[in-house]
């Protein structure tokens, strides 16, 4: 069967594909298949898996328009999660597969099967919120511009303009002074740039200025103003509209940590079986860093001071005496993994029962650089730091030529692909999970692990079109405090994108790029598409990707563009629709029933479709 990339046959797991995406188990789900008519589909059978055994079950043809065909089948959720594809058949009786990457002339495992989840129960805000991610040291002061307390002896001070230290120990020990305090005062900038979700990298006690060596977890940093700042902080953002993401490490605390002082002085302390212990009496670390040690999540003990139940460190947080909405873990994917023990199932599971107690509409979040696919199944987390399914795909597409960056485990630069494979790549990652977990993956462009965007592209354009695609894909999006104003052209790894936000300066932020954020921003949060909508690809070539996000009652065709590319002309009725116009970017021409996308440059554009046949 030859069907053209762009508009062959289509299934997601959206509510535009599925009558209910988030079934019960037991619970029957109609799938709908859509099909061009110049495709010739006499037949489509939808193959389950139930019990791991296969089953075939025929496709009734449902409706058709001049155009396309829509294909039906009703399907239950007969296991927690149940894996699905259909087999296309046409009037030359050639077959062919679909499944989450798409059409396969050949037999396929089935790892890329579509994926019914009976267990993923995420908030329905997540969907619809757009992230901003702070340092606490390096956003802001308070407005006095005094520091919350002294500093301990680990500890030196930098002014606020001063430059970032690079070598070691500096690098780590060089505070600017940032404060909680500094962040709720500076709110007003996060409520202009539209965001509806704050997610703070860690505010405990620790010995360096990144707080994920821990000295403790039962209390707010007095260097960021203390338990009274969060608490500050979290009751002014909800006055916006804001919700308050922490940031916890449940693989392994700092050496200076209170549970591990006592454990290393006595080896009969309670808090001796939080950690993990070699033979000859020595520790467990972090890839061997000797200030992170690990943590032994077989100790029950452990489990409930950190996360079991709402007397827990992670249920304290998330109770009413602070408020916090969502918690992302920190090294989750090594969480309660060590050489022949693998506890990681348990920890996620065990963080969303206290969650469901505590607060119920939570959302917890996993850091994992590499394919996540085996702990996304819904039952544990609700999502990850999509940097395999996003970040790196996009990366390798928008990547200036002239740098070269170390990245996303890459062993030596990143490379530059075309459109095509950074397609192949994200479908590749995003086809692994059920796509109610893909809409609450977050999405990013950077964070205080990876250089910052603006040095990555190089230039004001190509950031904007990396923005567009960030604020369309599917999943909930993060900003990097600073990206929306151009911060970090020069900053070439995470140690030098951890700068302090240039408040004093604004004659150097880019305003032009900061109105991109803002609008993109805002047809990110009032969108059902781009909340809940599948994602349909329409054209894929070298320099220029052209998708539909589609929900039950909104349609957006996005079009982005690395350079010039000769004109993409989409016929509205392949599209399903008969009208169309530009909301967002660059301007494009509808006529004699089709869009005309044209590029001389970097360009985003974004369209809305209307009129549905």
């Amino acid at each position: 069967m030859s069907i053209p990339f762009g508009s062959g046959a289509h299934h997601d797991g959206s509510e535009a594909y599925l009558s209910d995406p988030n079934p019960e188990l037991g619970d029957t789900v109609t799938a709908f298949v859509r099909v061009p008519n110049d495709a010739d589909v006499r037949r489509v059978v939808a193959r389950t898996v139930n019990d791991a055994e296969p089953f075939r079950l025929e496709a009734t043809l449902d409706r058709t328009s001049a155009t396309e065909q829509w294909w039906r089948v009703d399907l239950r959720a007969h296991n927690p999660v149940t894996s699905y594809r259909f087999h296309l058949a046409d009037g030359a009786g050639r077959t062919t597969w679909l499944t989450g990457e798409g059409l396969q002339a050949w037999d396929v495992p089935d790892t890329a099967d579509f994926r019914l989840t009976t267990e993923h129960d995420p908030p329905a805000w997540v969907r619809e919120t757009v992230w901003y991610q702070v340092f606490p040291d390096r956003f802001a002061r308070r407005s006095d511009g005094g520091l919350e307390a002294p500093l301990p002896a680990w500890a030196h001070e930098s002014g606020w303009n001063d430059a970032i230290e690079t070598g070691e120990p500096g690098s780590m020990t060089q505070m600017y002074g940032g404060s909680l305090n500094g962040v709720t005062e500076h709110l007003d900038h996060l409520e202009s740039l539209g965001v509806n979700g704050l997610y703070s990298c860690p505010f405990f006690p620790a010995h360096s200025n990144h707080r994920y060596d821990a000295s403790a977890f039962d209390r707010v940093d007095p260097l960021l103003g203390g338990d009274d700042a969060l608490r500050r902080l979290v009751t002014e953002a909800a006055r916006r509209g804001i919700r308050v993401m922490g940031d916890l490490t449940t693989n392994h605390s700092g050496n200076h940590h209170e549970w591990f002082t006592s454990a290393m002085n006595d080896p009969e302390a309670p808090t001796r079986s939080y950690y993990s212990w070699r033979e000859d009496g020595s520790y467990e670390a972090w890839l061997d860093v000797p200030s992170l040690p690990k943590f032994d999540h077989r100790s029950s003990a452990l489990r409930a001071a950190l996360y079991d139940g709402p007397d827990s460190i992670t249920g304290r947080y998330l109770g009413d005496e602070f408020g916090l909405a969502a918690m992302r873990i920190d090294v989750a994917n090594m969480t309660g993994r060590l050489r022949d023990v693998d506890l990681n199932r348990l920890c996620s599971t065990t963080l969303r029962a206290t969650m469901r107690a505590v607060r119920p509409d939570a959302w917890l979040v996993a850091e994992h650089f590499h394919d996540a696919s085996s702990d996304l199944d819904g039952g544990g987390w609700h999502g990850t730091m999509n940097y395999t399914g996003f970040t790196r795909p996009v990366w390798t597409w928008l990547l200036r030529d002239d740098v070269e960056i170390s990245a996303f485990g890459e062993p030596g630069s990143l490379p530059i692909r075309s459109g095509r494979d950074a397609v192949r790549s994200a479908r590749a990652f995003q086809s692994r999970i059920p796509y109610s977990v893909a809409l609450t993956n977050m999405n990013l462009l950077g964070s205080h692990d990876t250089a910052r965007w603006a040095y990555a592209t190089g230039s004001p354009e190509l950031h904007a079109v990396g923005v567009a695609l960030l604020m369309t894909w599917p999943g909930s999006p993060s900003v990097f405090y600073g990206d929306e104003i151009g911060c970090g052209t020069d900053a070439s790894y995470d140690v030098t994108a951890r700068q302090t936000f240039p408040w004093s300066d604004r004659s150097g932020w880019n305003h032009d790029l900061l109105e991109t954020y803002r609008e993109l921003i805002a047809l990110r949060t009032r969108s059902s598409a781009l909340a809940v909508g599948g994602q349909r690809w329409i054209s894929v070539g070298d320099d220029h990707l052209v998708f539909v996000r589609e929900s039950r009652d909104e349609r957006l065709l996005v079009h982005v563009s690395r350079t010039g590319h000769p004109p993409v002309r989409v016929g509205l009725g392949a599209l399903g629709v008969g009208g169309a116009h530009v909301i967002a970017g660059a301007d494009a021409s509808v006529d004699g029933g089709s869009i005309r996308l044209e590029a001389s440059g970097p360009t985003w554009r974004i369209v809305e479709l209307t009129d549905p046949l």
